[in-house]
Formats: C-alpha cells, structure tokens, sequence
C-alpha cells in the first residue's frame, strides 16, 4: 500500500469589508458585506439582518460625546472564524 502526503492550500480569511461610514449626529451607519451565513456585531451590538449575500447595514446606538471614538466590527462564520475590524470615527 502507497500513499501520498499534499499539503492543503490555505483557507482564506473570513471576509469582512466595510463600504461606507456616514455620520448622522451621533449615529454611524455602517454598510458592508461579509461572507453569506456569518454573523456581524458592531460596537458588541448583534447586526439583525444580514443578507443571503451577506450584505448589511447597521445604526450605531448614539456616541456618548464629541471626539474620537472606535467602532469595532466582528464578523464571525459557521467555521467559528471570527475577523474583527476597528475604524476611528470623530464626532463633532
């Protein structure tokens, strides 16, 4: 008996891409897509529709004051990869 050893390519990392960030006030809406069947939380706050393709879009709860505040965006699959994202945002 004979047998041969190949070495697996390397999955690919979760997807995870942030298209736009506009502020309203105190509100950051973020659009952006990952892969179709992953959850998404922004700033610990589940994401409740993300689409077959896995586009969404999400409203930040208000920030608490004027300045530079971090939104952090998780994204995490069936696999149980998870890939997170951090974007400074400044309030005015």
């Amino acid at each position: 008996n004979r047998f041969t050893l190949a070495q697996q390519a390397v999955a690919e990392q979760l997807l995870l891409v942030i298209d736009t960030m506009i502020q309203h006030g105190r509100v950051i809406e973020i659009v952006g897509r990952t892969e179709a069947g992953a959850t998404v939380s922004i700033n610990a706050e589940p994401v409740a529709y993300v689409g077959p393709d896995g586009r969404f879009k999400h409203f930040t709860s208000p920030l608490p004051s004027a300045g530079a505040h971090t939104v952090t965006i998780v994204a995490q699959n069936r696999r149980g990869e998870v890939v997170t994202r951090k974007k400074t945002v400044y309030v005015q």
